[in-house]
């Protein structure tokens, strides 16, 4: 049968494979991942800053395997060439310039979600101030009523006779049901 070398990262620090056609992709952490030929393994993927060039810091390595039996299969370790280096040089900054867009846009998508909080704090603090302005008109509506009703109870005590209270009554009803259409219709 035919023999695959494949790859697990168990680094810290990530791992990666450029493809012959100079693409790179991360390797899943734990995940046994074939090495296709003409593949180079890249690493460390993640480097952190410390003033050298990240091409000083980083190893490229390809395995090359010829198609014999298992006993007489010696993998040869190569390294980069000059151009070869230049070239892993420039995708692996490709690859922090595109992490650091990355970070930008998070930047840039947690600003937004903060000025939709804001807003709708906003919209919040405005509902409350129409509901505390509601309770006023409508504590304000209760002092009247009670008012005409103090005046209700003194002309009645007055000796005013029952139907002219019973008529007041009746425009009181009316009046009320009145205020509260019009309530209805500004709460709509």
């Amino acid at each position: 049968g035919e023999y695959r070398v494949a790859i697990v990262d168990l680094s810290s620090n990530a791992t990666g494979l450029k493809a012959p056609d100079g693409s790179v992709t991360h390797l899943e952490p734990n995940v046994a991942t074939e090495v296709p030929e003409g593949t180079w393994v890249v690493l460390p993927m993640k480097i952190k800053a410390s003033g050298q060039d990240a091409t000083d810091l980083r190893m490229a390595f390809a395995i090359e395997m010829e198609p014999k039996k298992v006993k007489e299969v010696r993998p040869k370790v190569a390294t980069a060439t000059a151009t070869e280096s230049g070239s892993l040089a420039a995708l692996l900054r490709n690859h922090e310039d595109l992490e650091l867009k990355e970070k930008h846009l998070k930047a840039r998508e947690e600003k937004e979600r903060q000025k939709q909080l804001e807003k709708e704090k906003e919209r919040e603090k405005e509902r409350e101030r129409l509901r505390e302005m509601q309770k006023e008109w409508e504590l304000e509506r209760e002092e009247e009523k009670e008012k005409e009703n103090v005046k209700q109870r003194k002309s009645d005590s007055e000796g005013g006779n029952r139907g002219n209270r019973e008529k007041k009554d009746r425009q009181r009803d009316r009046r009320d049901r009145g205020r509260d259409d019009r309530d209805d219709r500004r709460d709509d």
